[in-house]
């Protein structure tokens, strides 16, 4: 909320008064620019929204249910599946094959699964001789970054990353570790990280899209 007021050779200073509730966003009145949250309304002037996000299941095929995702977890939030993937990680043998796969922009963070491979690169090179981490992206290309990741790759992890653009999912197989991808066929692995597409949290989007 905005007051305006003069200080100084007469010239007009701007003043911020702000206000804090911490609590779930229930509605967003854009006509009257009034936020809702409980029986406390907020005015603004410019209002920025910032969802969490849900996962889209839908389109893969033998990831939908709760234990097929506990054995090939996203990991994109923080809590028991970023857990269950360092556990995996630290299980593997020397050796072994890690394997992410990237959905189709637009999802939470454009460089951070680029930033995850790069840090799973760094855990294999000190940690777990020999292995390897396969890298699938629904997009054509690197989607954040993209020099300074490939840069990064090419000097540092050589022989660790490989990197497969335009690697669509078509099912999975969660028990065998086998993904099927679009272009490239059924790949195993010992650890998946599957991060799926993405979306707007669905009571965020409800709120806002209440009073338009």
């Amino acid at each position: 909320r905005r007051d305006r007021h003069r200080a100084g050779c007469g010239q007009p200073a701007l003043h911020v008064a702000q206000d804090h509730a911490q609590g779930r966003a229930d509605a967003v009145d854009t006509d009257r620019r009034q936020g809702t949250a409980g029986k406390q309304q907020i005015s603004y002037d410019r209002l920025i929204v910032s969802p969490d996000v849900d996962f889209v299941y839908d389109q893969l095929e033998g990831l939908r249910t709760a234990e097929a995702q506990h054995k090939m977890p996203h990991a994109w939030k923080a809590g028991e599946q970023t857990v269950q993937l360092r556990n995996q990680l630290m299980d593997l043998p020397a050796g072994g094959v890690v394997a992410m796969h990237i959905p189709k922009v637009p999802y939470r963070c454009p460089p951070g699964p680029y930033e995850r491979a790069s840090l799973i690169a760094y855990f294999l090179s000190l940690s777990k001789p020999k292995s390897k981490l396969l890298v699938f992206d629904a997009n054509p290309e690197i989607q954040a970054k993209k020099d300074l990741f490939t840069h990064a790759w090419a000097s540092r992890y050589k022989g660790i990353i490989e990197y497969v653009p335009n690697a669509d999912i078509k099912s999975a197989d969660a028990a065998k570790g086998v993904v099927n991808l679009d272009m490239h066929g059924a790949v195993k692995a010992d650890i998946w990280n599957v991060i799926p597409p993405q979306r707007a949290g669905a009571h965020h989007a409800a709120a806002f899209w209440l009073w338009r």
